[in-house]
């Protein structure tokens, strides 16, 4: 099944998460959406497939158009014969980007001071200090990871050192 994207345009208000994207997925073929994190590889994956709405642009699923900002199409997911794994890392969506690093040691009642400590020393290793006061849900897909993984990071010592920090050099 190919997928063709033409002149694609995505904003979330004033931040325009998809620029001009022009893609074509040919049938058959393997593709990857590769990029760093929040540069719109899952919001382009939820447009094609019906679960945001574009701002511009042309979507087409075997040549058939399923969405078109100037012909005012946009057929609705169950329409566009498609399917979506979707990305999902147990963040508590009810909680800000530092409320959710630091729930692990609120449950272990450490004192404030050393909560405070240690969810700002984690976010700034994982890249996150700038997002502490922003919904987990606001995040883009890669930074929910983050979130997820130093979640679990701030909590007991883990007993799998395979989680070696020195590794997020190459994950940003």
């Amino acid at each position: 099944m190919s997928v063709q994207v033409r002149q694609m345009v995505k904003s979330f208000g004033a931040f325009r998460a998809i620029d001009d994207l022009s893609v074509t997925f040919q049938s058959g073929k393997i593709s990857v959406l590769l990029g760093a994190s929040g540069c719109g590889k899952t919001t382009t994956l939820r447009c094609i497939a019906g679960l945001e709405n574009p701002n511009g642009g042309e979507i087409r699923i075997e040549d058939e158009p399923v969405f078109s900002s100037a012909r005012g199409i946009d057929l609705p997911p169950e329409k566009r014969r498609l399917g979506m794994v979707f990305q999902s890392y147990a963040v508590w969506p009810h909680l800000t980007v530092k409320g959710n690093v630091g729930m692990p040691l609120r449950a272990q009642n450490v004192p404030k001071e050393q909560i405070e400590r240690r969810v700002q020393e984690t976010l700034a290793i994982v890249g996150l200090s700038e997002q502490a006061e922003k919904s987990a849900m606001k995040l883009s897909g890669g930074q929910q990871q983050r979130v997820s993984i130093v979640f679990h990071r701030t909590g007991p010592t883990p007993k799998d050192e395979a989680l070696q920090w020195s590794g997020w050099a190459v994950v940003r």
